[in-house]
């Protein structure tokens, strides 16, 4: 249980970092940055994929024990699986993002926060889809 609230801590901090320190002020960023900030965040999952690897591999904090979870080699392609799709999924965002800019008047000082508010528009209704999904198959 403490492992998974490591995690979920890291994560949020690895959000705070990226709002509060790489995104702190509504500036334009340039292409490069663009690409150097990706280049961290995808190393920064590959990393993770090879802590992974490592913690299913040699059984660290009692993973891999029962059996019924994968090996390393397994639990890093399923991570890895995981990231990939993530990541193809991400560019439908650019798309809309980029429809969203092209078609709705902005400033640059509002566009970070309609990316955000936009997103997290995008998680409400997939919870909302996915909760209403199944109450239709409970009424099965």
């Amino acid at each position: 249980m403490w492992l998974w609230v490591a995690f979920i801590l890291f994560v949020f901090f690895l959000v705070a970092l990226d709002l509060g320190v790489f995104h702190r002020e509504a500036r334009t960023i340039a292409f490069k940055e663009a690409l150097m900030l990706s280049a961290g965040w995808i190393t920064i999952a590959l990393a993770f994929n090879v802590v992974i690897f490592f913690l299913y591999e040699n059984h660290w904090f009692g993973l891999d024990l029962a059996g019924s979870e994968p090996d390393g080699r397994t639990a890093a392609v399923l991570f890895f699986t995981g990231f990939l799709i993530e990541k193809s999924l991400g560019l439908d965002n650019l798309f809309f993002h980029r429809l969203d800019f092209l078609v709705l008047p902005h400033s640059d000082r509002v566009s970070a926060s309609r990316t955000i508010l936009g997103n997290l528009g995008c998680s409400n209704h997939a919870r909302r889809v996915d909760s209403w999904r199944h109450r239709v198959n409970r009424a099965r």
